[in-house]
């Protein structure tokens, strides 16, 4: 009788990508749902008419005054709706990014990642990301192995978009997305 073989998935491998998905969809809810909660009591006090705030109060089992402070959310919020990105429009545009940028060896990637995670990032990494990270790389001095002038090259041939997604990939440990090189010339000698 053959054994049945388990893979186990890494407690990580699918915890930050949970966790990002949760803190993305908590964000929106933050965002979005007192303003659409509040104009729906809107909507229901007008279809109740009068006594409608009294009525949807006990409804909800809320006090009239929540009941106004709702009414007054709604009534302040923009008067033509206002159009904006779907959510995950930025997670999805990093993905897009980060899947066209020049492949490396996965050896590679992991020395990247770990020098990324190093780093102190502030505002100034918005300008040139790219060029801030062959300079990291090029300070780093990592082993020959790993090739780090053709690492170096990769960081200064990204767009600024690019650049940022890859960091993005490297300081969440989802090293995944990033395009491995099928060129047997970089042949992986650091696994």
């Amino acid at each position: 009788m053959p054994k049945l073989v388990v893979k186990v998935v890494s407690v990580t491998a699918w915890q930050a990508p949970l966790r990002c998905a949760l803190d993305e969809i908590d964000h929106e809810r933050a965002e979005t749902l007192p303003l659409r909660r509040a104009e729906a009591v809107e909507r229901a006090v007008t279809l109740a008419g009068r006594g409608g705030r009294a009525a949807v109060a006990e409804f909800l089992g809320v006090g009239v005054n929540t009941i106004d402070k709702m009414l007054h959310l709604a009534r302040s919020g923009p008067a033509v709706m206002v159009h904006s990105l779907p959510p995950g429009t930025f997670r999805r545009l990093l993905a897009v990014e980060v899947s066209e940028v020049a492949p490396l060896t996965r050896s590679q990637w992991e020395a990247l990642a770990w020098l990324i995670r190093g780093i102190a990032f502030d505002e100034t990494w918005i300008n040139e990301p790219g060029v801030l990270l062959a300079e990291e790389v090029k300070d780093a001095e990592l082993d020959a192995g790993f090739d780090p002038a053709r690492i170096e090259a990769a960081c200064r041939s990204w767009s600024r978009v690019q650049a940022l997604a890859v960091i993005d990939c490297c300081l969440r440990s989802g090293l995944d997305p990033l395009p491995i090189s099928t060129d047997t010339s970089a042949a992986d000698d650091n696994d």
